[in-house]
């Protein structure tokens, strides 16, 4: 069964998200903030004022917590971090900092670091944005993340450090140094490993106990962001490129990857049947998997393992339900004991045991049968020769021998080996030939297709770097799925830097409203195959641009505006723009000025050519809250003050207007915060004070 996709389009790189059961909440690099349904359907947006738009679509600048509640935002321009609550957006705190440049929150949500380009890292409380401590790195921060327990912090820095900072004590316990700068970092369910993904596509997994470090399955792509917190088990590592790895998060074991139409992941969040991938291309893709997991469900309880093994096999995702990975669990031993009859099978075979065993108890019981098997004898007397062929073809028959370490040596090995390859084919042909001439014999077939000989990575090499200089994308692209260490190469990624700037340069001329000239860089984009879908979509935004002209000049102002919410790009252009001057202009200013003298009726007046556009849906409440409030402020009958503070409460909930006219009239607020949506009623509230309306110092006058 296939997955269910459902897609959705936000004005440039979504750089932050959260999916749980209300619903999608994203940030793209504008920024702007953006709610959608768990089914893509667009609720609302907001543009958040006084921001620079961020070029670093892959950076961690933003950040949300996993309920959504919460949001953190660099402000660089003025060297500050943005502490936000998102239901409803207000501001909570502004945090000073220079050079802000990595923000993230602990997986309970708990805790939150800001990391400057200068090395500075500070830990904070999130429930009461308390400053627990201070560090100054030996390097800019590149990433961090807090362990499951919150007890420590691992931080990625430039000079390719990993650093174990222990929040009890607020200090730096361990410096684990490796060959490349990790681009995403997490640990393990225990707490006692760190995971760090490299640029180079390698994974280190890093004992914090033992204070040592090996190799874990590569990525063999530029890491961008980890989902985890959602499963005791798996972790989800989004790349630079199309892909999305599902690994085991104690041993670095990949279970599988998933490919995509988008290219570049900026964004990744997981909930227990819904996965959504934000990409570099304002394009996002949400993952339903509850018919597959119904499926997967029904095998287990049959026991039809092989079912199961071809499920794992075509969607590894499934994995990151932790209901079905504790089931999982619970039949281990049919598991182990199943023998895969085809390539699928054994592909989906190994993924679960590597997924099993990162229990405890189970891997101990694992290695137990392991080393009372026949398999072992023969494997180990391979290792022992240093016949790393040998030992490969006994894993090959025996799968099971894959989560033994003698294993992992032997490939990591390997894949070092095969790195360097790629280094002097780069570098110069003639020294890969030598090297080649040089080493001992290696594989002369590995049984794994990550790994291809000298000569089979030598040709497609070729293949692809005159594919590039004859623009064949088509080809290139090819080459780069069939052989996936090649998409290390500087080649393969140049293509994938040329395909961003299409991007960027279509975005520009559509904000220029150069449409003829946008079309042609859009139809460059969808010649490129990760990027053709982006493409037609920005040539679909093209053609509607006519009908948003017409929609402007004729005032339709329904019809502009839907328009601008089902095209994105059309919001930079200068009709939009003007349209958003306008508003401001004829609308914003009065309105203001009217509520606060408490005149609801001119307020809503105002607003009301306005009110069938969600656009302007949260500024129009904005404003009639104040006139209703205001309105109170200046003509509440004396001895009713309390009924209606407590009337607008009950509607609006607290907020600063609210606070501000208790404190004039004397009366305590009410500080429960009201967090759900206005109702529809509420939008169309005309006063809150029946009868006349008389001024309270007029009242005052009166009563003398």
């Amino acid at each position: 069964m296939a997955l269910s996709y459902s897609y959705l389009h936000t004005l440039r790189s979504i750089i932050a998200s959260t999916i749980n059961e209300t619903g999608i909440v994203l940030i793209d690099s504008t920024p702007t903030l953006y709610r959608y349904s768990t089914q893509g359907e667009y609720l609302k947006h907001a543009n958040m004022k006084g921001f620079q738009s961020y070029p670093n679509r892959y950076g961690s600048s933003v950040a949300m917590t996993n309920d959504g509640k919460y949001g953190l935002v660099c402000d660089n321009a003025n060297e500050r971090v943005l502490f936000l609550s998102l239901e409803p957006v207000r501001l909570l705190s502004m945090i000073p900092i220079t050079k802000p440049d990595v923000v993230l929150f602990s997986d309970d949500n708990s805790f939150f670091v800001l990391g400057s380009n200068s090395g500075r890292l500070d830990v904070y409380k999130t429930l009461n944005c308390e400053h627990i401590c201070e560090l100054h790195l030996s390097d800019s921060i590149v990433c961090a993340a807090f362990s499951k327990n919150g007890s420590k912090v691992a931080i990625s820095t430039m000079d390719k450090k990993i650093h174990l900072l222990r929040m009890d004590t607020c200090k730096v316990v361990h410096i684990f140094r490796i060959d490349d700068v990790a681009e995403a970092v997490t640990f393990s369910a225990d707490n006692n490993k760190i995971l760090a993904f490299t640029r180079e596509g390698t994974t280190h997994v890093l004992n914090v106990l033992l204070k040592q470090k090996f190799l874990g399955d590569p990525s063999l792509e530029w890491p961008t962001h980890i989902a985890s917190g959602f499963n005791d088990n798996v972790i989800l590592l989004a790349t630079r490129s199309n892909q999305l790895v599902i690994y085991n998060n104690s041993d670095g074991v990949k279970l599988g990857c998933v490919n995509f139409d988008y290219w570049g992941i900026t964004s990744l969040s997981v909930s227990s049947e819904k996965i959504f991938v934000g990409f570099s291309d304002g394009n996002g893709v949400i993952i339903d998997l509850h018919d597959i997991l119904q499926e997967a469900y029904s095998a287990v309880e049959t026991g039809n393992i092989n079912k199961l093994s071809l499920l794992a096999s075509e969607s590894p995702l499934i994995f990151v339900n932790q209901d079905l990975c504790t089931k999982l669990e619970k039949h281990y031993d049919a598991i182990f004991k199943f023998n895969p009859s085809n390539p699928d099978e054994r592909k989906g075979h190994e993924a679960m045991v590597s997924l099993i065993i990162a229990d405890g108890t189970l891997r101990k019981e694992l290695m137990q049968s392991l080393y009372a098997s026949e398999e072992i004898v023969p494997f180990m007397e391979k290792i022992s020769l240093g016949n790393a062929q040998g030992a490969c073809v006994s894993v090959y028959k025996a799968p099971q021998l894959r989560q033994l370490r003698e294993f992992h040596e032997v490939r990591s090995s390997c894949l070092k080996e095969l790195m360097h390859e790629i280094k002097l084919l780069e570098i110069d042909p003639i020294k890969f030939n030598e090297y080649i001439e040089s080493a001992p014999g290696g594989c002369t077939k590995c049984v794994h297709s990550i790994i291809p000989r000298p000569e089979v990575l030598e040709e497609n090499y070729k293949k692809l770097v005159s594919s590039a200089s004859s623009k064949n994308y088509a080809a290139l692209m090819e080459i780069g799925e069939q052989h996936e260490m090649l998409r290390q190469t500087k080649v393969y990624r140049r293509l994938m830097s040329y395909g961003e700037a299409l991007i960027d340069k279509t975005l520009v001329l559509i904000a220029a409203g150069k449409m003829d000239q946008a079309d042609e860089y859009a139809s460059k984009l969808t010649r490129i195959k990760p990027f053709a879908l982006t493409g037609n979509d920005f040539k679909n935004q093209i053609k509607a641009f006519d009908a948003f002209d017409t929609a402007s000049k004729s005032n339709n102002l329904v019809k502009l505006f839907t328009l601008a919410s089902e095209y994105p790009a059309l919001r930079t252009t200068q009709i939009f723009k003007d349209q958003i001057d306008l508003y401001k202009k004829n609308i914003m200013t009065p309105a203001t000025v009217y509520a606060k003298k408490g005149e609801v009726f001119r307020v809503s007046a105002l607003i009301a050519p306005y009110a069938a556009i969600d656009y302007f849906e949260e500024k129009n409440i904005a404003l009639l809250k104040k006139a209703l409030i205001h309105e109170i402020e200046l003509y509440a009958p004396y001895g009713e003050e309390q009924s209606l503070l407590n009337a607008y409460h009950g509607y609006f909930g607290w907020d600063n207007e609210y606070a501000q006219v208790c404190l004039v009239l004397k009366f305590p607020p009410n500080l429960t915060k009201k967090l759900d949506e206005i109702s529809p009623e509420c939008k169309n509230l005309s006063t809150l004070i029946p009868g006349e309306k008389v001024l309270r110092t007029r009242q005052a006058e009166l009563s003398k």
